[in-house]
């Protein structure tokens, strides 16, 4: 999954992008070299849904039905 779309979904949470950094314990720089990544690992998305108390599938849904 490219960054650009975790960033998206991960505004459709309504928590800023700050808030995930914190939540996360990682810089606001970091955070965005994730957003700008063409393939986010898997763990990351995990610790973000995890962070975020979603279901890892809500950034795998919206996801999957666009690349089918």
């Amino acid at each position: 999954m490219e960054g650009s779309y975790l960033k998206h979904k991960i505004r459709e949470t309504g928590v800023t992008l700050r808030e995930v950094s914190d939540l996360l314990g990682i810089t606001s720089q970091a955070l965005n070299s994730i957003f700008n990544a063409k393939d986010v690992r898997s763990g990351t998305i995990e610790k973000v849904a995890h962070v975020l108390k979603v279901p890892v599938c809500f950034f795998y849904d919206e996801f999957n039905n666009q690349n089918a």
